[in-house]
């Protein structure tokens, strides 16, 4: 689709025409997660909680025709906390002994209906330490049977796709005010919402 493009996939420059599931696989393998940064990285002064409890995200890639997409989901507007936003599934370590690949699947059937055995794990990512003191770690998987979303009426207003190019080649820094300062973060629009 189009003319062939580089991209830059966790630290590693793939250039051809689409970053197929192998090319992901590929660099997971040799990929090796650490300690990463978190939200106080794009905004240097900003006041953070240590760390206190681990959370983890499936992030779920679907191998389409048409080329390879991660699963996004939004929040319903009822929610105490993040009402609205875009997020992957996932949520906090719940019990002593569970690890991050245990917590996103669970999270994941719990919120969009994800039957475990359709997914494979296949790496992490690095930590990310949010300002309010989550250790996140986010897992990635891929779907290997398609199957029915069933978003969870509390938690989920829509479940919904984005190609793994659009969110190499849109996703830019963006800023606004949060608590009386600048608050920057990665962000990008897909059709009518905001990433």
């Amino acid at each position: 689709s189009g003319a062939a493009a580089n991209f830059t996939l966790w630290g590693i420059r793939i250039k051809r025409r689409m970053i197929t599931l192998k090319d992901i696989e590929e660099h997971l393998k040799a990929y090796k997660p650490g300690a990463g940064s978190g939200d106080g990285a794009l905004n240097p002064g900003m006041v953070m909680h240590p760390p206190t409890r681990d959370a983890s995200v499936l992030i779920l890639l679907i191998d389409r025709p048409e080329g390879v997409t991660i699963l996004f989901t939004e929040r319903t507007h009822t929610l105490n906390a993040h009402a609205g936003q875009v997020s992957f599934p996932g949520g906090g370590v719940e019990a002593q002994g569970k690890d991050a690949h245990e917590t996103a699947l669970r999270e994941a059937q719990e919120e969009i209906g994800l039957v475990p055995a359709n997914a494979r794990v296949i790496g992490q990512l690095d930590e990310y330490i949010t300002r309010t003191g989550f250790r996140v770690t986010p897992v990635v998987a891929v779907l290997e049977k398609d199957q029915a979303w069933v978003p969870s009426p509390d938690e989920v207003a829509r479940i919904f796709e984005v190609p793994v190019e659009s969110i190499f080649q849109d996703l830019k820094e963006e800023s606004l005010t949060f608590e009386g300062g600048e608050r920057r973060f990665y962000g990008m629009m897909w059709d009518d919402v905001h990433i």
